[in-house]
Protein backbone atom coordinates (compact mmCIF):
# COMPACT_ATOMS: atom_id res chain seq x y z
CA UNK A 1 0.00 0.00 0.00
CA UNK A 2 2.92 2.34 0.62
CA UNK A 3 4.05 1.85 -2.94
CA UNK A 4 0.56 2.71 -4.22
CA UNK A 5 0.54 5.84 -2.05
CA UNK A 6 3.89 6.87 -3.55
CA UNK A 7 2.62 6.24 -7.08
CA UNK A 8 -0.48 8.32 -6.35
CA UNK A 9 1.68 11.16 -4.98
CA UNK A 10 -0.13 10.99 -1.65
CA UNK A 11 1.11 13.46 0.95
CA UNK A 12 3.09 11.16 3.22
CA UNK A 13 4.48 12.61 6.46
CA UNK A 14 6.32 9.65 8.00
CA UNK A 15 7.02 5.99 7.30
CA UNK A 16 7.61 3.53 10.15
CA UNK A 17 9.41 0.37 9.02
CA UNK A 18 10.96 -2.81 10.38
CA UNK A 19 13.26 -3.14 7.37
CA UNK A 20 14.95 0.13 6.44
CA UNK A 21 16.54 -1.58 3.42
CA UNK A 22 13.14 -2.42 1.89
CA UNK A 23 12.94 -1.13 -1.71
CA UNK A 24 9.70 0.80 -1.17
CA UNK A 25 10.91 2.27 2.13
CA UNK A 26 14.08 3.41 0.36
CA UNK A 27 11.96 4.98 -2.40
CA UNK A 28 10.04 6.95 0.25
CA UNK A 29 13.29 8.09 1.87
CA UNK A 30 14.67 9.20 -1.49
CA UNK A 31 11.65 11.50 -1.85
CA UNK A 32 12.50 13.24 1.40
CA UNK A 33 9.90 11.44 3.50
CA UNK A 34 10.93 10.84 7.11
CA UNK A 35 11.58 7.12 7.69
CA UNK A 36 11.75 5.76 11.25
CA UNK A 37 13.07 2.31 12.10
CA UNK A 38 10.91 0.39 14.58
CA UNK A 39 10.71 -3.08 16.15
CA UNK A 40 7.88 -5.66 16.12
CA UNK A 41 6.38 -4.42 19.39
CA UNK A 42 6.12 -0.83 18.15
CA UNK A 43 4.69 -2.06 14.82
CA UNK A 44 1.89 -3.92 16.61
CA UNK A 45 1.04 -0.83 18.69
CA UNK A 46 1.01 1.48 15.68
CA UNK A 47 -0.97 -0.86 13.44
CA UNK A 48 -3.71 -1.64 15.90
CA UNK A 49 -4.53 -4.85 14.02
CA UNK A 50 -4.10 -8.52 14.97
CA UNK A 51 -1.59 -9.36 12.27
CA UNK A 52 0.50 -6.24 11.89
CA UNK A 53 2.62 -5.91 8.77
CA UNK A 54 4.81 -3.06 7.84
CA UNK A 55 5.69 -0.56 6.75
CA UNK A 56 3.18 1.87 8.22
CA UNK A 57 2.81 5.35 6.77
CA UNK A 58 1.20 8.50 8.13
CA UNK A 59 -0.62 10.26 5.31
CA UNK A 60 -2.55 13.47 5.18
CA UNK A 61 -6.20 12.90 4.34
CA UNK A 62 -6.95 14.63 1.04
CA UNK A 63 -9.39 17.52 1.20
CA UNK A 64 -11.14 16.62 -2.06
CA UNK A 65 -10.41 19.84 -3.91
CA UNK A 66 -8.57 17.95 -6.64
CA UNK A 67 -11.50 15.66 -7.48
CA UNK A 68 -12.82 15.56 -11.01
CA UNK A 69 -16.58 14.97 -11.21
CA UNK A 70 -16.17 12.30 -13.89
CA UNK A 71 -15.29 8.79 -12.82
CA UNK A 72 -16.26 9.26 -9.19
CA UNK A 73 -17.91 6.69 -6.95
CA UNK A 74 -20.17 8.33 -4.34
CA UNK A 75 -20.81 6.23 -1.22
CA UNK A 76 -24.02 6.82 0.72
CA UNK A 77 -25.27 4.71 3.62
CA UNK A 78 -22.44 2.15 3.50
CA UNK A 79 -22.01 1.59 7.23
CA UNK A 80 -19.78 -1.50 7.25
CA UNK A 81 -16.06 -0.56 7.16
CA UNK A 82 -15.22 -3.77 5.25
CA UNK A 83 -17.72 -2.89 2.53
CA UNK A 84 -16.35 0.65 2.31
CA UNK A 85 -12.85 -0.79 1.92
CA UNK A 86 -13.96 -3.19 -0.82
CA UNK A 87 -15.67 -0.38 -2.73
CA UNK A 88 -12.66 1.92 -2.38
CA UNK A 89 -10.32 -0.82 -3.64
CA UNK A 90 -12.66 -1.55 -6.57
CA UNK A 91 -12.84 2.14 -7.46
CA UNK A 92 -9.06 2.38 -7.28
CA UNK A 93 -8.73 -0.53 -9.70
CA UNK A 94 -10.66 1.52 -12.26
CA UNK A 95 -8.90 4.76 -11.28
CA UNK A 96 -12.14 6.28 -9.97
CA UNK A 97 -12.27 8.92 -7.27
CA UNK A 98 -14.30 8.11 -4.14
CA UNK A 99 -16.48 10.51 -2.19
CA UNK A 100 -18.02 9.51 1.14
CA UNK A 101 -21.52 10.91 1.54
CA UNK A 102 -23.95 10.59 4.44
CA UNK A 103 -24.03 7.64 6.84
CA UNK A 104 -20.77 6.11 5.56
CA UNK A 105 -18.25 4.32 7.75
CA UNK A 106 -14.97 6.19 8.03
CA UNK A 107 -13.07 5.48 4.78
CA UNK A 108 -9.82 6.25 6.62
CA UNK A 109 -10.49 3.64 9.31
CA UNK A 110 -7.58 1.22 9.82
CA UNK A 111 -10.02 -1.62 9.16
Amino acid sequence: MLEEALIASARIDTVFALDLDDRVVQKAASRGIEVVGINDQVLRRLAGTKTARGPIAVLRIPDGRDLVPEDTLVLVGVSNPSNVGALVRSAAAFQFNVVAGERVADPWSPK
